[in-house]
């Protein structure tokens, strides 16, 4: 697991992939102001980042600068979206 919880806070390292879904959402249910350091993690699996969308956590950003630039900036404007009760969904072209 990549996932280990440090300093009040949950770090998530290297490649993180589907297998660290579950841990991810029990952390999150289970605590409450959560903080998610992306700074070493090099990889997301979609799940998690569907995880990571929904839930209501304090975001740390990656120190790779891909996944700062495409995958954390990616996050921060969907979370925005959620969390003001914009909808996600888009309907089909008629």
């Amino acid at each position: 697991m990549v996932i280990r919880k440090e300093e009040g806070r949950f770090v998530m390292q290297g490649v993180c992939d589907v297998e660290d879904a579950e841990p991810l959402m029990q952390a999150l249910l289970s605590h409450d102001d959560v903080v998610l350091d992306l700074g070493p993690c090099r990889h997301l699996h979609c799940a998690l980042v569907q995880i990571i969308v929904r839930g209501k956590v304090r975001l740390l950003p990656p120190e790779d600068e891909w996944m700062r630039r495409f995958v954390f900036a990616q996050l921060e404007s969907s979370r925005a979206g959620t969390l003001s009760g914009a909808s996600s969904s888009t309907q089909a072209p008629r």
